[in-house]
């Protein structure tokens, strides 16, 4: 009897030791991850606690920006943090160091000539522009906006994801405001420049004077090479035409003749008070078209290419914003993630669409690769006039990858395996139709 006492207390040891209690409680360490016990500050105005380090996993709880944690641990990707008593893994890009000491954050542009404006979206009045390398104090972050200290008198708001965010070295200090002509950009061997026009109606002049000639009027957000700087204007070719633009009312690009890799743009539609469409058991479409799209940025990212993401969580971002982050990056593709919903719930299978000829055969290249991927209908690639294909300056594709109204798709487009599948066929054929020399293959058949 003693001996079976005895028994029964070691298993009831081995089953505490085994089964932690609680449904938040960390997964075990591996030989891959790495341990902490530090402080950590939520960088996004969003982010999502889940329960295992994978996108697939459910989500726990939704945290503030700037809220504190305790970083547990690391395993690639992925931070364990504690919060409240309760554990989960985050995405480690979205988790920064902390201390007791707030450390100032400085700002630093990634591109040339990056608009300050009065208020956090393309809607506000342009005040000046960054210059690329240099380094500007973060005052305040909001809708994936920055707003920074630009002068010692002035203050604005530049898009966030034209910037890095980083601690400020004991060398580096908060620079003056660029000097207009020091930025004027020149053509080099090794660089093309190209203008944006800030406002509607720009004219465009037969001679580099306010008096002359008015050939033509542009769209804000309108795109054009440079020629060559004449004191105040720079020539640009309009067309088949050389005209000239005031230096004032334009933006300035610098980009290399060609890239390493090609740079795709993934857009997730929808996204935070804008739900999209609202499935048959409830799936909302923003959640599954960021799902999507991280899925591919991953595939893609693997075999060499550069992914930038119009959101990169669940938070609003304006179309008007969308198309302007694909115009400033001269992306080689904006690829646009939709499901789709209308009133008859019989409707069901996926459509590709483009807006400009000259992405009609770009489309049919990555429809064909989901088409022979998916059991879904194929609705065949069709015309659609979207925002963010008709009003973009580089090539643009949305995809709708089935209905959320239909009952049967929804069944199938939620399911863990059509996603691995819809998201590796998508990927696929952007790299058919965009090799990694950057050649848009598609457009030259």
């Amino acid at each position: 009897m003693k001996k079976i006492h005895i028994f029964i207390s070691i298993l009831l040891v081995l089953s505490i030791i085994s089964f932690p209690v609680g449904a938040s409680a960390a997964i075990p360490l591996t030989e891959e991850m790495s341990t902490s016990n530090s402080k950590g500050l939520v960088l996004v105005e969003s982010l999502r606690l889940r329960t295992s380090p994978s996108l697939d996993s459910e989500v726990l709880k939704t945290l503030s920006q700037n809220t504190e944690v305790t970083v547990l641990a690391q395993q690639g990707d992925w931070t364990n943090i504690s919060i409240n008593s309760e554990t989960g893994w985050v995405a480690s890009e979205y988790i920064g160091n902390n201390s007791s000491e707030k450390k100032e954050e400085i700002v630093v542009s990634t591109v040339e000539n990056l608009s300050i404006r009065t208020e956090p979206s393309i809607e506000g009045k342009v005040l000046g522009v960054l210059t690329k390398g240099k380094s500007y104090t973060l005052l305040e972050q909001k809708y994936g906006w920055k707003k920074v200290q630009w002068n010692p008198n002035q203050t604005g708001w530049v898009a966030g994801y034209y910037t890095i965010n980083k601690v400020p070295t004991k060398n580096e200090s908060t620079p003056e405001r660029p000097n207009k002509q020091i930025a004027a950009v020149t053509n080099l061997n090794n660089k093309q420049e190209q203008v944006t026009m800030i406002y509607d109606g720009t004219n465009l002049r037969s001679e580099p004077s306010t008096s002359s000639a008015i050939v033509a009027q542009t769209k804000a957000g309108d795109m054009y090479p440079v020629l060559k700087k004449e004191g105040e204007w720079y020539l640009i070719l309009f067309g088949d035409k050389e005209v000239y633009v005031a230096d004032w009312v334009v933006q300035t690009v610098n980009i290399a003749p060609s890239k390493d890799a090609p740079l795709i743009m993934l857009d997730a539609g929808h996204g935070g008070r804008d739900s999209g469409a609202i499935g048959y058991f409830g799936t909302l479409e923003k959640l599954m078209t960021l799902q999507t799209t991280l899925r591919v940025k991953q595939k893609l990212e693997a075999d060499g290419y550069e992914v930038e993401l119009t959101r990169t969580d669940d938070y609003y971002v304006s179309l008007e914003d969308r198309v302007t982050l694909s115009n400033a990056s001269l992306t080689d593709l904006f690829l646009s993630f939709h499901y789709d919903s209308v009133e008859d719930e019989t409707a069901h299978g996926h459509t590709t669409y483009y807006y400009h000829e000259r992405d009609r055969n770009l489309s049919q290249i990555v429809h064909d690769s989901i088409a022979k991927s998916v059991e879904l209908r194929d609705r065949e690639v069709r015309f659609g006039d979207y925002y963010v294909l008709r009003e973009n300056l580089r090539p643009a594709i949305l995809l709708e990858l089935g209905y959320l109204s239909n009952e049967e798709d929804e069944r199938v487009i939620t399911h863990r395996n059509f996603q691995e599948l819809v998201s590796t066929a998508i990927a696929d054929g952007v790299k058919r139709a965009i090799p990694y020399q950057g050649v848009l293959v598609a457009q030259n058949q």
